[in-house]
């Protein structure tokens, strides 16, 4: 959502040579995407609820929005047919995004692209004093096992891309 004040810095960056990644839940508009797709040499992309009423509810955003970007990200192409690497990120939160439903969902997903990699990340208490100093109710996590992390990477093996459970 702030590439366009970024330009002047991502030109010399880029005119520099260094390379360049972005963590993003891709909810951006087109304009936005297009700008990242100039400049940015690695893309993480989060793979969170692939419900449109929850991902609105929950995560306030635009499933449509979203599909439309990820399918644009992976089938973009420079003038010399090279594309943009991608890993997805799927965090798995508790009573959020570990639902059976959603864990197939986001594979069937996953499964339409050819990601560089994919990481199952457990959720963690890190954003707990940020809520609290925006005087935000901290979410009711319900917990996420090891069991369920380790199933949850034998369902992505239909995948045939690497897939790593990553803890913070």
């Amino acid at each position: 959502m702030q590439m366009l004040p970024l330009i002047p810095l991502l030109q010399t960056l880029k005119g520099d040579k260094i390379h360049m990644a972005i963590e993003t839940s891709l909810f951006a508009a087109p304009k936005q995407m297009d700008i990242a797709l100039q400049y940015i040499d690695l893309f993480y992309v989060d793979v969170k609820l692939l419900n449109s009423n929850k991902c609105k509810s929950v995560l306030c955003g635009d499933l449509n929005q979203y599909i439309k970007n990820v399918d644009k990200l992976f089938s973009w192409k420079d003038e010399t047919g090279y594309r943009k690497p991608v890993v997805l990120r799927v965090p798995v939160i508790g009573g959020y995004t570990d639902m059976e439903e959603n864990r197939k969902e986001v594979v069937k997903f996953i499964k339409s692209y050819k990601p560089l990699k994919v990481e199952i990340i457990k959720e963690h208490n890190l954003g707990v004093s940020k809520y609290e100093s925006l005087g935000k109710s901290v979410p009711d996590y319900k917990g996420v096992s090891d069991a369920l992390m380790v199933k949850y990477k034998e369902e992505m093996e239909v995948l045939n891309v690497p897939v790593e459970i990553c803890s913070i």
